[in-house]
C-alpha cells in the first residue's frame, strides 16, 4: 500500500550526529563506550561518553561540528 508519502523521515537534531560523534570519539580515544548521554543546554546538543576501563569522559558538541571545528573534547 502506497500512502503517497515521499519525504523521508528526518531525525531530530539531537539524534542526527549520534553515529558521527561516536566514530569521531572512538578515533581519538579508542576503547569501549560504557555510557552515552545526550544533553541539551542553551539550545545546543552535547553527547557525553564514558570510554574504556578508565571511564575517560569525552564530549562531542554538535554546534562545533556544524561550524567545521573539532566536536570532540575531554570533559
Amino acid at each position: 500500500m502506497d500512502a503517497g508519502i515521499t519525504d523521508r523521515y528526518a531525525l531530530p537534531p539531537s539524534k542526527v550526529y549520534i553515529e558521527p560523534c561516536q566514530r569521531e570519539v572512538l578515533l581519538l580515544h579508542p576503547g569501549i563506550i560504557w555510557k552515552q548521554q545526550i544533553l541539551h543546554r542553551h539550545g545546543d546538543f552535547w553527547m557525553q561518553y564514558e570510554i574504556g576501563a578508565r571511564r575517560l569522559g569525552v564530549v562531542c558538541a554538535v554546534r562545533h561540528w556544524q561550524q567545521g571545528e573539532s566536536p570532540v573534547s575531554r570533559s
